[in-house]
């Protein structure tokens, strides 16, 4: 045998380790992962069913918004005051020659 073919042996039996590695943690994430999500769908079941059974929310933006309003929810009065505390309210973008524009800002 050359030096070159066993090289590429040693090659391929590395990128063969790596790629077994790599599934074997994929799965355990992925197990975490599902582990998790039932978790969260538990917990968010039970604290804001009303919210779960709205057409188009599920569980994880349920979840956001609980995360979002935390416990005090009496602070999300309007449509404004949730945009406003999701850093999504649109603010004036004129250069004075227009009038009506409108951007959003990142959340500081």
């Amino acid at each position: 045998m050359t030096l070159a073919s066993n090289s590429d042996r040693f090659l391929r039996a590395a990128v063969k380790t790596s790629l077994r590695d790599l599934a074997r943690r994929w799965k355990a994430l992925d197990e975490e992962i599902k582990g998790l999500n039932q978790q969260l769908e538990t917990v968010v079941s039970t604290t804001a069913q009303d919210l779960v059974v709205l057409h188009g929310v599920g569980v994880e933006i349920a979840g956001q918004f609980l995360g979002t309003a935390g416990d005090k929810a009496e602070r999300i009065r309007n449509e404004s005051a949730f945009v406003k505390l999701c850093g999504v309210a649109p603010q004036p973008a004129s250069s004075g020659r227009t009038t009506g524009r409108h951007r959003t800002q990142p959340r500081r």
